[in-house]
């Protein structure tokens, strides 16, 4: 997405689609999911089969939720 700020260490695995002005901090994983405009995701967490919706900040695992 555009205006992003994704950290060197983040990585991503099967697909993942992000929106606008995503931060994905330190060792963030994402696998399968879509992030929508202004998402935060803090160092450490991983994201896998789920749909975090706009402007939530992540500070816990999500695993097939809608959020």
């Amino acid at each position: 997405g555009q205006d992003c700020e994704i950290h060197p260490s983040s990585k991503f695995s099967g697909w993942a689609v992000i929106g606008k002005k995503v931060t994905l901090e330190a060792r963030t994983e994402i696998h399968q999911s879509i992030l929508w405009d202004g998402v935060v995701v803090k160092a450490d967490m991983r994201i896998s089969n789920s749909i975090i919706t706009t402007s939530r900040i992540i500070d816990r695992p999500y695993s097939g939720e809608v959020f």
